[in-house]
């Protein structure tokens, strides 16, 4: 089920939790599910840059895409926390992902859309 493949995944990442007992919302699994829920599932390795529009409908213009795109620089970011957390296998689905979006000339572009 849904819930039992976040259970299994979050169970294969490292035990950097706080102290057992320590009142408060465990940070550490809130980031990894955060980084986790950016993840697309129609492309494997891209990862959105944030689910919201952060200014909101008040920008007056029609370009939404904003952070619903992929940036690769934000991208890399969030290689480095999935291999941080101990999930190698998901920052090496994102190097995938960044090559095959990778120009002739080396560059990557600013941004993709899914």
């Amino acid at each position: 089920s849904y819930v039992e493949r976040w259970h299994e995944w979050q169970a294969g990442l490292l035990p950097l939790d706080r102290t057992p007992g320590v009142p408060g919302v465990n940070s550490y699994r809130v980031s990894t599910a955060v980084l986790a829920t950016h993840r697309s599932l129609a492309k494997p390795g891209a990862a959105v840059a944030s689910l919201s529009i952060p200014w909101g409908f008040n920008k007056g213009d029609d370009d939404l895409g904003g952070y619903h795109l992929v940036w690769p620089r934000d991208l890399v970011e969030t290689a480095g926390g999935f291999l941080a957390a101990g999930d190698a296998a998901s920052a090496l689905r994102i190097l995938e992902y960044l090559r095959s979006i990778q120009q002739p000339d080396g560059h990557w572009p600013q941004n993709a859309w899914l």
